[in-house]
């Protein structure tokens, strides 16, 4: 929970940036768009793979597929439509939540289980 409202207050970041430039903006905002999305999915994937009695290729395959797309097309295209769409804005989006995702993780406790 404590993650989501940080994505949440990642893409509320980018309606400061639409007074300074729209293109930095709508950047940041697909880029933190992408990073909610691939969260969600990363989760949904590693449930299903952990509630599975057998590891299927093909599924880890699609999701790896899935990811490469995910982040690569956004910023490909702002490439190519740089007038439209900051690359910049989407790398600083992809990377700032790289890292805070990596702090917070950093410095919370996980619950540990004891079989028993």
């Amino acid at each position: 929970m404590k993650l989501q409202k940080v994505y949440l207050g990642l893409l509320i970041l980018g309606i400061p940036l639409a007074f300074w430039r729209i293109t930095i903006a709508l950047g940041w905002v697909v880029g933190q768009t992408v990073m909610i999305v691939l969260t969600s999915a990363r989760e949904a994937f590693y449930g299903k793979v952990l509630d599975s009695e057998k590891f299927n290729i093909r599924q880890y395959l699609s999701y790896v597929l899935f990811t490469i797309i995910l982040i690569a097309g956004p910023l490909l295209f702002s490439f190519f439509f740089r007038s439209t769409v900051e690359p910049l804005a989407i790398f600083a989006s992809y990377f700032l939540d790289r890292m805070l995702t990596f702090v917070i993780n950093l410095f919370s406790k996980e619950k540990k289980t004891h079989a028993g």
